[in-house]
């Protein structure tokens, strides 16, 4: 079973995003579809950091609650 992600807010003002940004190293920004979440891509991310990389996950805007 998958992990719950964990998700902060960054912007400023009325740009705010809800991301999830974890590892260390060169970042891959990794954007969802439709219907799909940022979730979806939680499998991948222990390889990615085993691989040396960061990884940021946002949520496109209209699909975080």
């Amino acid at each position: 079973m998958p992990e719950i992600l964990d998700y902060r807010t960054i912007g400023t003002g009325a740009q705010q995003w809800r991301v999830h940004d974890s590892g260390d190293g060169d970042p891959i920004v990794m954007f969802h579809g439709f219907p799909d979440s940022p979730d979806a891509y939680e499998p991948l991310l222990a390889g990615l950091h085993a691989a040396g990389y960061r990884t940021v996950l946002p949520y496109l805007r209209g699909y975080h609650a």
